[in-house]
């Protein structure tokens, strides 16, 4: 179990808030050098930036410091976790409040080739590029909706032949990931259908 933070004023001994974010910082970057593969932790690291403001918290400069400390901390995140959607879903969150529209686009444009059956990527990309007016268009979102359903669809094509190859083999065990991997992607095809239909009757 991991243990909680602990703050100044939670250890016995004298410590300034600049020792207290000093120690916490060493211990993330040794935590995350032993067990690089928790997305969890990485997400925790990056969330201490906030905390890590203190009295700054108010000043928009130090605010986007600590914003740009989130982004290089999930950037190394992803980097040793490309397949995680939680990190990657974090990253580009936080690049599209900070990069130029078109460098987040580029960026995105890498993940969905990393991760093309991932839902959740695909709905945060198109809710991100709905928000900004300069690349907006309601003919793009319905491409973009059908592309994503498209790449679904194949992956779960993909699934299906997997399961077989494994049934004909008779080892249960992994075709029943399989099965479950095919009913998770199931309910994303149907979530994306759904969105797709609400971008129509707009």
């Amino acid at each position: 179990q991991r243990a909680l933070p602990q703050r100044p004023e939670d250890v016995g001994c004298e410590e300034s808030f600049q020792e207290y974010v000093q120690r916490r910082t060493a211990e993330f970057n040794a935590h995350t050098r032993k067990r690089p593969r928790d997305d969890r932790l990485w997400l925790e690291y990056a969330a201490f930036q906030d905390q890590a403001l203190g009295d700054a918290a108010g000043s928009r400069q130090a605010s986007r410091a600590g914003q740009e400390k989130k982004l290089a901390i999930l950037e190394r995140a992803t980097a040793q976790n490309p397949q995680s959607e939680a990190l990657w879903g974090e990253y580009l969150r936080l690049a599209g409040d900070l990069l130029p529209p078109e460098q987040v686009e580029d960026l995105w444009d890498a993940t969905l080739q990393t991760l093309p059956h991932s839902a959740r990527l695909w709905l945060q990309f198109i809710g991100w590029r709905r928000s900004v007016f300069s690349l907006y268009s309601q003919m793009e979102t319905r491409y973009l909706y059908s592309k994503c359903l498209r790449r679904l669809a194949a992956y779960r094509q993909q699934t299906i032949r997997s399961r077989d190859e494994v049934a004909v083999q008779d080892r249960a065990g992994p075709s029943a990931d399989l099965e479950a991997e095919g009913t998770r992607l199931d309910a994303q095809v149907v979530q994306c259908e759904e969105h797709l239909l609400r971008v129509f009757y707009e």
